[in-house]
This record gives structure tokens, C-alpha cells and sequence, in this order.
């Protein structure tokens, strides 16, 4: 499921609701959250990173081990490597945020953020300005769940909640730092599959760039 707040004018509207669970949510314009829609959400976010948390020993704290990508985990908990393979089930490792906030801060400016796992609300930040809350995010109901964000409107710091005590649980984290225009996608779409080349980076510690090839780092 897709919900899109309509880029109407270049001045930001912001769209401020109650949520069933008494949580307020914000999004202003040119946001787009995705609810179990993984494709549309790579769809519209070409070149994404993932991040898949293999590689590195059970229990190891993450906080700067892909800063190479351009993201520190910043949670308080401090985030810890998982390893559930009947939850996390795209390939069993992730990350137990061990508190209730997994918090992504980002070294660019990005505009598409998402996760597998479960369901949880995010908070969106430019610098320390609060910018956009999402309603609760993540379907199907049974098996395991997706849910992210496109943005027109640059971001570099993510808080991934959930609004009881319970930890945020994690499997894959993906993002992206440049949404191309909806006329540029008009042109690709008139251009047929395989025409052009999609380049792959090779990068570091379980990561796939793009819809691309997996390559894994041994941590150090």
C-alpha cells in the first residue's frame, strides 16, 4: 500500500493527523510512505543501497562500520548484530536496535529510506529540525514486513520507533540520497528493459547497491 502527499507548490504543506494510537503524524508535501510495497518502493528509489548486517559476529555492536556508505548508527542503545533466521527472514541476520529507536544519521542528504522486519513509525529529521512523522508502517499481516519513505525533500536523520517498550528489530535497511523527477521516469519507461546498463558499485560488508549484486566484507 502507497500513500502519497501531493507536491502541489513549492512551499511545503503539512498534513498533521492523530493516529489510532494517539500519535501525531506530519508529512508534508512530496512524501511518499510505502506499507508492504517493497517494489514500488525500489521503483522509485533507483540506485538504493542495503544494508543486510552480515559479516560481523553475533552481539557486535554497530555504531561507524558503514560510515564508508555514509551512515552511523546513532540509537542509544546501543544497536547490537541479531541472529533470528525463523523472524528475520531474508537472511537471518540483523540488527536488535536494544532499545525502542533505531536512529540513522546520515553523512549526505538523502530521499528514500526504508526496512524489513516489522512494523514501526519513523521520524524524520534535517539536521535538528523534526521534519515529518510517519503513521505506523509495515504489512502483511502475517510474515514478515516492509515499510519506507521517498521524499522530495532531503533528510540525514532517521529515528525507526515503535510507541510501546519493546526493541526495534531490524533485518535489511536500504536508502537512496537522489529520487530522479516523475518526467525523467516518463523517459525510462519509453526506453525497453536491458537497453541501458545499470553500473553496480562495489562496496563494503553486505551491501548491494541498487537491485544489484551482493558483495560482503569480513569485518576487520
Amino acid at each position: 500500500m502507497r500513500a502519497t502527499t501531493p507536491l502541489l507548490t513549492s512551499v511545503a504543506v503539512l498534513v498533521i493527523s492523530a493516529s489510532a494510537e494517539g500519535r501525531r503524524t506530519l508529512l508534508p508535501d512530496g512524501m511518499t510512505t510505502y506499507s508492504g510495497d517493497f517494489a514500488g518502493w525500489s521503483q522509485a528509489a533507483p540506485g538504493f543501497t542495503t544494508i543486510d548486517f552480515t559479516g560481523f559476529d553475533l552481539g557486535t555492536t554497530i555504531y561507524d562500520q558503514y560510515a564508508d556508505l555514509g551512515v552511523l548508527f546513532t540509537s542509544i542503545g546501543p544497536p547490537k548484530i541479531a541472529y533470528a533466521p525463523s523472524a528475520l527472514l531474508q537472511d537471518g541476520w540483523g540488527v536488535d536496535a536494544n532499545w525502542h529507536t533505531l536512529e540513522l544519521t546520515f553523512l549526505q542528504p538523502m530521499h528514500a529510506v526504508a526496512w524489513h522486519h516489522n512494523s514501526y513509525f519513523m521520524e524524520i529529521y534535517s539536521g535538528t529540525e523534526l521534519i515529518a512523522i510517519t503513521p505506523f508502517l509495515g504489512s502483511p499481516a502475517v510474515g514478515q514486513k516492509f515499510g519506507g519513505l521517498t521524499s522530495t525533500i532531503p533528510f540525514d536523520r532517521v529515528r525507526i520507533r515503535t510507541s510501546t517498550i519493546s526493541q526495534v528489530w531490524i533485518d535489511n535497511i536500504y536508502f537512496a540520497s537522489a529520487i530522479p523527477a516523475p518526467a525523467v521516469w516518463m523517459v525510462f519507461a519509453a526506453i525497453p528493459f536491458g537497453a541501458s546498463r545499470r553500473r553496480r558499485r562495489q562496496t563494503a560488508g553486505g551491501v548491494r547497491s541498487g537491485a544489484g549484486s551482493l558483495v560482503r566484507r569480513s569485518p576487520p
